[in-house]
């Protein structure tokens, strides 16, 4: 498979299909390193999705449904405890997702965000569990931020679209590697 050449450079396409495959290596040869496999499948993921929505504005059903599909594999590998807390999360992170679009109907008479979104969340949802609702809270601020000063400065018009995909995954990357919810609640608990 080699590079598909695009206006301005090199698509990445055909190496976002071979991602999961290179990835897969360490789980399919050591059941230990499931969570490694967990990781990195939601990494990959989320970067396809997050570049899929800066450039088209969408985020393809299919990708969703692989990401849920792959999402429960490990779940499943991991029991019913796992599989439950998964399933859980997944709804959790959904419907905190669709409440956000219902708000925006209610508020601006316009979605809070697109249906792909809302998947996104609960594919977060069923690989992070309920620290997926953690994650996607790092990411509407972080969206909140970047909307807040792009309208101050006018680079953004008040009624713009703004990707939610690409806070999702910096959401999801600052959750996993630099602020885990565990952290954060037990700090607070400390308090």
């Amino acid at each position: 498979m080699e590079l598909t050449r695009v206006r301005g450079g090199y698509s990445l396409q055909p190496i976002l299909w071979v991602a999961p495959v290179l990835l897969a290596f360490p789980f399919l040869r050591s059941p230990e390193s499931l969570e490694y496999f967990r990781t990195a499948l939601l990494l990959w993921l989320l970067g396809w999705a997050a570049v899929s929505d800066l450039r088209h504005g969408t985020i393809p059903n299919w990708l969703n449904a692989l990401g849920g599909v792959f999402a429960l594999m490990p779940a499943v590998a991991g029991g019913t405890g796992r599989l439950g807390a998964a399933l859980v999360g997944g709804v959790a992170c959904g419907l905190a997702l669709l409440g956000v679009r219902a708000f925006g109907y209610l508020m601006a008479r316009q979605p809070g965000m697109g249906y792909g979104d809302v998947k996104l969340g609960a594919v977060v949802g069923l690989l992070l569990g309920w620290s997926g609702l953690w994650a996607l809270y790092l990411g509407a601020v972080l969206a909140g931020v970047v909307g807040v000063v792009g309208i101050t400065v006018g680079r953004i018009a008040r009624r713009e679209r703004i990707p939610f995909a690409p806070f999702i995954a910096l959401g999801v990357v600052v959750h996993l590697f630099w602020l885990p919810a565990e952290r954060v609640f037990s700090w607070l608990l400390w308090l």
